[in-house]
């Protein structure tokens, strides 16, 4: 069922390639690797970035404590990178302020979820002039991505289960969208990074392109 933002009493925003718009050559190699199978809704498994979810046959590289450790590192490494090339000169895409504003304005909650580190994302947010708008903010350097919900329902008193009941949850990649759908939060994905059919295949029940249509 198709349903607007404004139904919803707390509302989760994904940061990199959702409200901000950076880390370009990242997304550009995420949707390249989500054709190859990485990122299905069954799949548990997801590197700290926070934004590729590995296909299910890397199960059995897990198994493997030499290798866990190797790709941690590379991943590690990959996510400083991405800090170097990705993250100079920050804008938010279009109508981010109006959609924040006008669910601040009917105080709804409003939180944003991060595979990035929280006070880099903080600070990030506040240069933008939008930190104002988000009740609790937490990065991977807090907890995994996939344990955020928790931390959100924590902070407005409400049972897991009821706060999933109460939520959407807005990104542009698989894992938001496949952590949404296992909490049975309504997901939306936008089409900033993956396109129609990739965000529908990994859990979002509605996509849009743009800020501007979840106004309407």
């Amino acid at each position: 069922m198709d349903r607007n933002i404004f139904e919803f009493e707390n509302v989760i925003f994904d940061i990199n390639g959702t409200i901000v718009n950076n880390r370009r050559f990242y997304r550009i190699l995420l949707a390249v690797l989500i054709k190859f199978g990485f990122g299905t809704k069954d799949n548990n498994l997801f590197l700290p970035t926070g934004g590729i979810a590995l296909p299910c046959w890397a199960k059995a590289l897990s198994r493997s404590s030499s290798l866990t450790k190797l790709v941690l590192k590379v991943d590690n490494v990959f996510l400083k990178i991405l800090k170097i090339i990705g993250t100079r000169n920050p804008e938010i895409f279009p109508a981010v302020d109006e959609v924040l504003k006008c669910l601040y304005n009917e105080n709804k909650n409003i939180f944003a979820s991060t595979g990035g580190n929280t006070a880099v994302e903080k600070k990030c947010l506040e240069k933008l002039g939008i930190s104002k708008y988000f009740r609790l903010i937490i990065g991977s350097d807090i907890a995994p991505k996939h344990n955020h919900i928790q931390y959100f329902a924590k902070f407005v008193d409400m049972p897991v289960l009821e706060f999933a009941g109460k939520t959407c949850s807005i990104g542009d990649g698989p894992a938001e969208l496949m952590i949404a759908s296992r909490y049975g939060i309504y997901g939306i994905g936008i089409t900033h990074t993956l396109d129609k059919v990739s965000l529908s295949r990994v859990g979002a029940k509605k996509v849009v392109s743009n800020f501007t249509e979840l106004l309407q």
